[in-house]
């Protein structure tokens, strides 16, 4: 994983989990089944005590922005 700033979106992790969310969302994925691939595709980072909470942060925040 790169960090490069304190920001949330300044993480590679961030920067792919908000990518694949709207690349699925602009396949037709509904928004529930873009977020249950998301967490399939990110099993292991969601059981990852450093990396989960950056998982949870960013799909929050796409979520909020996507006014989901």
């Amino acid at each position: 994983m790169g960090t490069w700033g304190p920001k949330l979106y300044e993480d590679d992790l961030a920067q792919d989990i908000k990518e694949e969310y709207e690349a699925l969302v602009e396949e037709g994925k509904t928004n529930k089944e873009a977020i249950e691939e998301i967490c399939l595709r990110y099993k292991k980072e969601i059981e990852d005590t450093d990396e989960r909470s950056v998982f949870w942060m960013v799909l929050a925040d796409v979520l909020y922005n996507h006014k989901i």
